[in-house]
């Protein structure tokens, strides 16, 4: 089974330049995650989404021990981010 860490650099590899800075793309990328990790959770902090994985966390610079201030996602609801996502980046 492949670890995150490893995930992380495949898709660095592939994707070398990370998404673009306010592009929703932490929120994309966490949902990568949950896709290869199905048990991870994401958490927000009003600015940036990272996911937690087996204890750790991620985003795709690797593993980060800042946390703090991230809420879990599931606390404002899958509808709240979507609509912050949407509205602020223009996502929709």
């Amino acid at each position: 089974m492949i670890t995150p860490l490893e995930f992380i650099a495949m898709v660095r590899d592939v994707y070398p330049d990370r998404y673009a800075a306010d592009s929703g793309g932490c929120l994309k990328f966490h949902r990568l995650l949950k896709a290869v990790f199905p048990d991870a959770t994401g958490y927000y902090n009003s600015d940036h989404v990272l996911t937690e994985i087996d204890g750790d966390f991620y985003d795709i610079d690797g593993a980060t021990a800042d946390i703090g201030g991230f809420i879990p996602i599931d606390e404002y609801g899958d509808e709240f981010i979507e609509k912050v996502f949407t509205d602020t980046l223009h996502l929709g």
